[in-house]
């Protein structure tokens, strides 16, 4: 409504086709470089987060290990020792299956999202009033750390002679000794653990092992107290009932027993339903399945993005070029090189190019930061990340730019002048 229909008559008539609607594509196709930008310097930082995050070490070997979960029937297994029965019967079946080198069973398994966790004392120690220390705990069984392969550092792990009737023994992790214990040996110490409804008992530390990211590859591993499965508090067997993984560590393809096992949980007992079978290899990369959701997601926006950015900047310079036809015919009947008309039409899109670039740094440095969240061992300013984005984004605008420059090229100053 605002137009000034002589200027714009005036422009038009030069073959420029409205300084205004230049001016209006030019910031359209800046912005759209810019949020490109943006979106492709989000999606390079998930994805630098990504591939750390999978090169943490979980503490445990995942590859080569079947994991099927089993729910034993209350009324069935009301209590320890018709579990530990359970175990007794099912073990030597799994164990004699072709192709299998350890078995091992836990209440917990890492990164399953399943967590539990006690109050213990440190028997010695004076405590100090008002604190209160806690650790995360497992019940296994003998064969757990074969069969994820999480190294044993000192004493022993369990064995056939821990059980319900002997004394009380546990494993602690590195983390836990290196905490409790930063210049002594724990091996012989005892800890009174709060596992039951009748107060703390007596545990006696015989072993130290590997840490273990049990909560997520991006968490630090936490303290952890491992306690034999024979040697269950009746009061917490229901940890041993409701969620027990049986891992099974193979010679090859861990899927391919998958039928067996199921065949012997169902001749042990037919009421004992497996709920899944899986690798731990497929529970490893479930744990970082959000992260992976959240990268192809913005991976698909920035795209989009660039795609949009690209062929905006292609059909600004291919109208730029249509409308400048005759100003480009009387360069070159005055003596203007191809050369000068190839750098003439690149000039004007890579200057918006640029400008949309530097736009779109500015922006990444603020909006970026409200990544942290989703980062890992990744800055949210990441000087590489950035810089490659906006090589990037310059060779796409120069690819846009360069086709229409070379239709530019070849246009015949004589048939342009003659035509107008």
């Amino acid at each position: 409504m605002r137009v000034n229909v002589n200027e714009e008559l005036k422009e038009n008539g030069r073959g420029t086709g409205g300084a205004r609607q230049g001016r209006a594509r030019g910031f359209l196709v800046i912005s759209e470089i810019a949020l490109s930008l943006v979106l492709l310097t989000g999606a390079g930082l998930l994805t630098k987060s990504l591939l750390r995050l999978q090169a943490v070490n979980p503490g445990f070997e995942a590859e080569n290990v079947l994991v099927a979960r089993l729910s034993l029937p209350k009324a069935q297994y009301p209590n320890r020792s018709a579990a530990t029965a359970f175990y007794e019967k099912l073990r030597p079946r799994l164990e004699a299956l072709p192709g299998v080198e350890s078995v091992g069973v836990t209440s917990a398994l890492p990164l399953s999202g399943m967590l539990a966790s006690i109050p213990f004392t440190i028997e010695g120690r004076a405590s100090v009033p008002g604190e209160a220390l806690w650790a995360d705990y497992r019940l296994i069984s003998t064969g757990y750390f074969h069969a994820l392969r999480i190294p044993v550092l000192a004493g022993r792990e369990f064995n056939e002679r821990d059980t319900a009737e002997t004394a009380t023994v546990a494993l602690i992790s590195q983390g836990f000794a290196r905490r409790h214990w930063p210049d002594g040996d724990p091996l012989g110490a005892h800890l009174w653990i709060d596992d039951n409804n009748q107060g703390p008992r007596l545990a006696e530390i015989v072993g130290v092992v590997g840490d273990v990211r049990h909560i997520g590859l991006d968490a630090d591993p936490a303290p952890h107290i491992y306690l034999a499965l024979h040697q269950t508090h009746e009061d917490a067997v229901v940890l041993l009932t409701n969620n027990q993984y049986w891992l099974l560590r193979t010679a090859g393809e861990p899927l391919m027993l998958s039928a067996a096992v199921r065949r012997e949980i169902q001749a042990v007992d037919r009421e004992v339903p497996a709920s899944s079978i899986l690798t731990m290899e497929q529970y490893l990369s479930a744990s970082v399945g959000p992260r992976r959701f959240n990268l192809w997601l913005l991976t698909i926006f920035a795209g989009a993005a660039l795609l949009l950015a690209g062929t905006g900047l292609y059909g600004v310079i291919s109208c730029g070029v249509a409308q400048r036809r005759r100003e480009i015919g009387i360069r070159m009947a005055l003596g203007a090189q191809t050369g000068d008309v190839l750098k003439l039409v690149i000039r004007q899109g890579m200057a918006m190019a640029l400008g949309g670039v530097a736009l779109g740094l500015l922006a990444a440095l603020g909006l970026t930061r409200l990544m942290k969240s989703l980062l890992f061992r990744v800055s949210a300013t990441d000087p590489q990340t950035m810089l490659g984005t906006a090589w990037l984004l310059a060779f796409v605008a120069l690819l846009a730019c360069w086709i229409p420059a070379r239709r530019a090229m070849r246009v015949d100053p004589m048939v342009t002048l003659r035509d107008e």
